[in-house]
């Protein structure tokens, strides 16, 4: 979705519908160390109700991933229909009470009013706790205010969501979640445009982090790992090949989640195992393959044998391709 938003405040449907017709929906290539992974069998249908499947067993905890929801406090109609979507997003989950929430990236266009919009939508639509990871429209006031730098643009999402460091880790009932951000994108923005930059910081940090714990683990990043999920172009992220190298030291399964190319989950390839790791692609809450008419998350059930990680299409209302990924 590169420029896209700014395109449209710009110029409005005209210029996104040029955009969409030049910019048409690409597949990842196919990776050599893929391993096929089947549609193992539940007992419901694709569109039954979470409430359904849980009537023979509760999961151990149940949460909902958004991404790129894109907040923004501006009287521009397009970002009218992202907080709109959002909370109309939020609305729908609220009756399935997940234990928590993360956004992956691309909450906002990182300017301050627009965390004071996105933390005021939470208050009133999303009694749970949220989790947070930059995205690279955190950096987007980059091309409206030249004096303002990729540090001031980390310090503001800290200071919204009252983090240390804008990579961080949480245990969480037991499991290990870690989160990490994209940096120097100001610095970087002529050789990568949208694509995560890690720092060596970060990457010493995430190899230590990761060690800490053996077990299941689930990991976080706005942009997919090269050749991954749908549309995980070369270059999504700088670093891709120093972070596989980290997560082949890991024992245990690594579940691990993306957002940033606004492709639909139900697209086959967002869900991709490749050597130890489950590679699971986002959406948008704001637009889907390049369409308002959609709207998408994921819901995650975790359970002591197996993940359940299920689609929710927001427009319908419904829940729909269920995938288990089975942990023993």
């Amino acid at each position: 979705m590169r420029k896209l938003f700014r395109r449209m405040s710009r110029s409005g449907l005209f210029l996104f519908l040029i955009w969409m017709t030049l910019f048409p929906f690409r597949t990842a290539p196919a990776y050599a160390e893929e391993v096929t992974m089947p549609q193992a069998g539940i007992s419901v249908t694709p569109t039954a109700s979470i409430a359904a499947a849980a009537e023979t067993e509760d999961p151990v905890m149940r949460f909902q991933v958004f991404s790129d929801v894109h907040v923004m406090a501006s009287n521009d109609p397009w970002q009218k229909t992202a907080s709109q979507k959002f909370i109309a997003a939020l609305e729908d989950i609220r009756p399935f009470q997940p234990d928590f929430l993360v956004i992956n990236g691309d909450l906002t266009n990182g300017k301050a009013g627009d965390y004071q919009l996105l933390k005021e939508i939470l208050q009133k639509y999303a009694p749970w706790p949220m989790y947070p990871t930059m995205g690279n429209h955190e950096y987007y006031e980059v091309f409206t205010n030249k004096n303002v730098t990729d540090l001031e643009l980390r310090w503001r999402f800290d200071n919204a969501f009252q983090l240390d460091n804008p990579y961080y880790d949480r245990y969480i009932k037991g499991y290990h979640f870690i989160f990490l951000a994209p940096e120097e994108f100001k610095a970087h923005y002529k050789q990568i445009a949208d694509g995560a930059y890690i720092s060596k910081e970060q990457l010493a940090w995430f190899r230590d982090t990761l060690a800490k714990d053996q077990g299941l683990t689930f990991v976080f990043l706005h942009q997919p790992l090269d050749h991954t999920v749908t549309q995980s172009d070369p270059g999504s992220v700088q670093q891709s090949e120093e972070i596989r190298k980290i997560l082949r030291e890991h024992q245990g399964p690594i579940i691990w989640f993306s957002g940033h190319t606004h492709a639909s989950m139900l697209h086959s390839d967002q869900i991709r195992k490749l050597e130890n790791v489950l590679y699971v692609g986002g959406s948008s809450t704001f637009t889907v393959d390049n369409s308002l008419d959609k709207s998408e998350s994921r819901m995650v059930e975790v359970y002591n044998d197996r993940i359940v990680l299920w689609v929710r299409d927001h427009i319908a209302k419904k829940w729909v391709h269920p995938f288990v990924y089975p942990l023993r």
